[in-house]
């Protein structure tokens, strides 16, 4: 008697998906050219796709998640200054202390149960002393890799705003999973974002910041 078996699912990452074969096909068959000289319209119709759906200004497509991630860093901070984000997050556990090294930033946790911070633990994080390292960002990361995929709740990262509102726009959120970024649309918590390609459709490799 045969015996059938289910489909396995991989839920080591959301990276380990591939491309599909229609995905592929899109590839071999997409129309390409010069992205320096911004001349590449298949990149340059997802730069505005993207920017248009999630209610950015502009995007830019880049080759990689981590790449996104210290992008938007090291634009949004100044050297000797803290990022405040929650703890087990993606830009200090998975990217080779690149804040340090890029952009000369440190880390400053606040305990997230299953990757999902206190807005009031992330007042209490805000420095200001001139004896310590001032807050030049606080950093969501939605979804939560290192949680198991963990969705903030819309109140989360609402209320993170709000604390924000009396800092200087600190605010910023990285590393959205799929269509997740659409949930800052909605709420208008989005000075910048960055969204994850690969995990949302196959692809082989993409990152895009707003």
């Amino acid at each position: 008697m045969s015996v059938s078996h289910s489909p396995r699912i991989d839920l080591r990452s959301d990276t380990v998906t591939t491309p599909t074969e229609t995905m592929r096909r899109a590839m071999a068959e997409a129309l390409v050219g010069d992205d320096v000289y911004a001349e590449d319209p298949t990149v340059n119709e997802l730069q505005q796709e993207a920017a248009r759906l999630l209610g950015f200004e502009a995007g830019l497509f880049m080759p990689s998640g981590t790449m996104t991630n210290q992008v938007a860093i090291a634009v949004h901070t100044q050297r000797g200054q803290e990022v405040i984000c929650a703890e087990g997050s993606h830009i200090y556990e998975w990217e080779l202390g690149m804040m340090a090294a890029f952009s000369g930033v440190v880390p400053r946790f606040v305990v997230a149960p299953r990757g999902v911070p206190d807005p009031e633990g992330v007042r209490r994080a805000i420095r200001r002393s001139i004896h310590q390292s001032p807050t030049g960002l606080i950093s969501l990361e939605n979804t939560h890799n290192k949680a198991g995929g963990t969705v903030l709740p819309q109140e989360v990262m609402v209320g993170v705003r709000e604390v924000d509102r009396g800092y200087q726009e600190l605010f910023r959120s990285l590393r959205a999973g799929g269509w997740q970024r659409s949930s800052l649309r909605r709420t208008a918590v989005r000075p910048v974002g960055a969204w994850c390609c690969k995990a949302a459709g196959g692809a082989p490799r993409s990152g895009w910041n707003g």
